[in-house]
């Protein structure tokens, strides 16, 4: 299951990222059963500001999230 840990983790390790690269990532570490989940994990994040959407399929860690990890 994707949690939103996994995606923090691959945000703080790589600053700006693609979704692409999140998948391929969840993927080889065995994750790709949940991925429907992906989405709403990354709209809860955004939400809450934990990460900013840049643009289209682009994300990053927010800077004040930065702060805390």
């Amino acid at each position: 299951m994707v949690t939103t840990t996994d995606i923090l983790n691959f945000a703080f390790i790589h600053k700006v990222f693609t979704r692409k690269e999140l998948i391929a990532y969840l993927k080889s570490q065995s994750q790709n059963d949940s991925l429907s989940s992906l989405s709403e994990r990354l709209d809860r994040l955004l939400k809450s500001k934990q990460l900013v959407h840049l643009e289209r399929g682009v994300y990053a860690l927010s800077d004040t999230h930065k702060l805390y990890l």
